[in-house]
């Protein structure tokens, strides 16, 4: 085998080969049982045809063609482990007439892992925050599950702050339709909606419509929304009056019978939210440390078909959640303007950083040589197992070498994050 390479842009290499007619012998002899499994071959059985039996039956260059077939992968690899090359992604053939008798000669086009170079970890710093749960934040727990025990009576008379308001609601932006429900619940008051619509219901009573303008929030989640006017139309179905519990002790009580006193319900809403910031806190430090490495790293070329697959991973997440939303997919494209291809091509950058932050974790788990040990695998599933062991498929699916490598990879990315905290976090006095 002879053979040459040639870098190529975007993290690509295509490598030039010629495999001698000599060592082709194994390959046509392999083709040749291959195509006698699936063609009757007179006086063989099936798979046991020899060479030049399946030569006179298809002839000589269907069998030389084939021969290349399963001959091109075999010395590609025998390259890529020579050169150490660190692959991902199918090859790309190009191969040009196969001519019997002769060299077998072609070339692949092969996808590079995107070389890394860290940064000194030790020198990059992020903050430490911790998680403080303010009173209003427990007084708000408190009131939700207040209202989740509420009495709520049919009026005729305006909405006031506090009622349940009932209404159809069409949203218009740019004189197109965006939005269109029969029926939308609004505890008014509740903060659940863009600023000012709670409090544009306040006033209308059962069977009176109003329309106003709004301008969706910058922070708003839909950023194609965000910052821009919308005229709002709605007509008020029904009004009820919510009446809450009063916040006694009776009332912590018939939450739970674990609580004998409202002090005891803060108290836990109050562990509970501070568990909650914290996983937020927790997972917003992640971003920071990765952020904060990539900033300072050093790649190679990235190959398009990493970013295209990570692109359209996160594609595919916008689309549950639109679906999560009750939003048709096709209706949120009409009302852009847009294409899957356009969503595609805007969340390139995006798939970039993703990519990369994968990049960063292997390329720490190998220079730092983070491990999780078999012995670590299978005190976790004995875990899960344990706290599953009434549910016959979480326990089937423990049982399965893919959700076992689900497992493996969870604990090895949260073992090395684990470790860049470690290294990165700044500690606050005490």
């Amino acid at each position: 085998m002879e053979y040459s390479m040639e870098n190529l842009p975007k993290g690509q290499i295509k490598i030039t080969l010629k495999i001698s007619k000599d060592e082709m012998g194994k390959f046509l002899d392999k083709a040749a049982r291959e195509i006698s499994k699936h063609k009757n071959i007179k006086g063989f059985r099936p798979g046991k045809a020899t060479r030049k039996a399946v030569e006179l039956e298809v002839g000589k260059e269907y069998l030389w063609r084939e021969a290349a077939v399963l001959a091109m992968p075999e010395f590609v690899q025998e390259v890529v482990d020579k050169e150490n090359l660190k692959t991902v992604g199918s090859p790309e053939y190009n191969i040009g007439e196969v001519k019997p008798d002769n060299d077998l000669e072609f070339d692949v086009v092969l996808n590079l892992v995107p070389e890394v170079k860290l940064p000194d970890l030790d020198s990059l710093k992020v903050k430490d925050i911790k998680a403080e749960v303010k009173k209003e934040h427990i007084d708000k727990a408190v009131d939700e599950l207040r209202r989740s025990k509420a009495t709520e009576k049919l009026i005729l008379s305006p909405a006031k702050k506090g009622d349940r308001v009932d209404i159809s609601l069409e949203v218009e932006m740019g004189g197109q339709v965006i939005d269109k429900s029969d029926k939308v619940t609004v505890y008014i008051g509740e903060g659940r909606f863009i600023p000012g619509f709670e409090d544009a219901l306040v006033g209308l009573s059962k069977g009176e419509s109003k329309e106003f303008t709004l301008k969706f929030p910058k922070d708003y989640p839909n950023k194609e929304l965000a910052e821009k006017d919308a005229t709002f139309k709605v007509k008020v179905l029904e009004v009820y009056e919510v009446s809450l519990p009063a916040k006694d002790d009776k009332f912590a009580q018939s939450v739970s019978d674990q609580f004998k006193t409202v002090k005891d319900l803060e108290k836990y809403i109050e562990e509970d939210l501070k568990r909650r910031e914290e996983d937020r806190l927790k997972a917003q430090q992640e971003n920071e440390i990765l952020d904060i490495i990539i900033k300072n790293s050093t790649f190679s070329d990235i190959p398009e078909i990493l970013i295209n697959s990570e692109a359209k991973a996160l594609l595919r997440e916008f689309e549950f959640d639109l679906l999560r939303q009750g939003i048709s997919v096709d209706d949120y494209l009409k009302q852009i303007g847009k294409s899957r291809d356009d969503l595609l091509l805007d969340m390139a950058p995006k798939a970039v950083e993703r990519v990369k932050a994968s990049l960063v974790m292997s390329k720490v788990v190998e220079e730092y040589q983070v491990s999780v040990s078999e012995e670590e695998l299978n005190a976790e599933l004995d875990k899960i197992e344990q706290a599953y062991q009434n549910d016959k498929q979480m326990l089937e699916s423990l049982q399965k070498s893919d959700t076992k490598q689900r497992v493996y990879n969870i604990m090895l990315y949260n073992k090395t994050m684990d470790m860049l905290r470690d290294k990165m976090v700044e500690k606050k006095d005490k």
